[in-house]
C-alpha cells in the first residue's frame, strides 16, 4: 500500500508533463497563425499596381497609328523617327503615371518593379533608340526589323497601362 502514493505521483507526473507538451505545442501552433494571418492582412492592405488609361493632348492610339505608318515606310530616317516618337511618348507615359526626375532614365529608375512589370523593355527600347539617335547614320545602319523589334518594346508598356 505504501507504493500507491508513490505511483499515483508518478502517474500525476507524466500526465502533467504530456498536458504541458500538448498545450506548448497548442501555444506554438496559435503564435505561427497569428503572425500568417497578420502577415496576409498586411499584404491585402498594399495598393495595388497602378493600371489606368491615360489621356494625352492627342489621344494615344492616334499618335500611335503615326508611329507604326514610320514604321512601315521605306528608309532608315522615317523608321529613326518612329523610334523618336515612341519615346517621346514614353515619357509623357512615365511622366503622367507621376514618377519623378529630371529625365526618362531618371523617372524609370523611379519606378518600382512591382508597379511597372514592362520596366525592363522601356528600358532596352529607350536605349536603343538613344543608339541610333546619338550614332546618326554613318556608325549605326537601322533595319527594319530591328525597328519592328525596339517598336514592339514600346509597345508591350503602352499595352500594360492600357495607352494603346
Amino acid at each position: 500500500m505504501n507504493d500507491l502514493p508513490s505511483l499515483f505521483i508518478t502517474y500525476a507526473k507524466t500526465v502533467s508533463h504530456i498536458l504541458t507538451i500538448v498545450l506548448l505545442t497548442g501555444i506554438v501552433y496559435t503564435l505561427v497563425r497569428i503572425w500568417e494571418i497578420k502577415n496576409a492582412e498586411r499584404l491585402r492592405k498594399q495598393p495595388a499596381p497602378k493600371i489606368v488609361k491615360v489621356r494625352f493632348e492627342r489621344d494615344g492610339e492616334e499618335r500611335w497609328e503615326i508611329i507604326r505608318e514610320h514604321l512601315g515606310s521605306e528608309g532608315a530616317d522615317r523608321w529613326r523617327l518612329a523610334l523618336e516618337e515612341a519615346d517621346m511618348l514614353l515619357d509623357e507615359l512615365v511622366q503622367k503615371l507621376g514618377y519623378l526626375g529630371a529625365n526618362l532614365p531618371e523617372r524609370l529608375r523611379a519606378a518600382e518593379k512591382g508597379e511597372f512589370n514592362t520596366r525592363e523593355s522601356a528600358w532596352e527600347a529607350h536605349k536603343m533608340r538613344n543608339k541610333f539617335a546619338q550614332a546618326g547614320h554613318s556608325n549605326f545602319e537601322l533595319s527594319q526589323g530591328e525597328a519592328y523589334r525596339i517598336i514592339g518594346l514600346y509597345e508591350d508598356v503602352f499595352r500594360e497601362f492600357n495607352f494603346i
